[in-house]
């Protein structure tokens, strides 16, 4: 294995890792009641989507450059992640998009006006983490 080849494989295995870490807390934060069927469930779509992770990692790995702990900065990786996951419903909703990470959209499965309301949920929740 070439030294790139070796670099890029802890790259990747660090984005996989704080990948978990960020959907699992993610997923642990949204709330579970009701209305469950019309908003918090659409919400726990896309956070329980596998991405790449990179905003959340450079947020952490900017803080560790600057001296910071790494777990300091956890709560705004998350958020950032999540605000992420908001402009992608909310994309998804102006280009009619009808799959997003291997699976349906939000509005391709519930129409644009239940989608809105998750993906400004979402918004709402991340800016709670901060």
């Amino acid at each position: 294995m070439t030294t790139v080849e070796t670099e890029t494989s802890i790259v990747e295995d660090k984005l996989r890792a704080v990948g978990r870490a960020v959907r699992r807390s993610m997923l642990d934060s949204l709330p579970d009641g009701e209305p469950h069927r019309w908003l918090y469930q659409l919400v726990r779509s896309y956070p329980s989507r596998p991405g790449k992770a990179i905003r959340p990692a450079l947020c952490l790995a900017t803080c560790d450059a600057f001296g910071g702990r790494s777990e300091d900065a956890f709560a705004v990786a998350v958020a950032i992640e999540m605000m992420h996951n908001a402009f992608l419903v909310h994309d998804d909703i102006a280009d009619g998009s009808e799959r997003r990470r291997g699976r349906p959209t939000l509005v391709a499965d519930y129409g644009p006006a239940l989608a809105l309301n998750a993906g400004d949920a979402l918004v709402v929740l991340a800016n709670q983490l901060l």
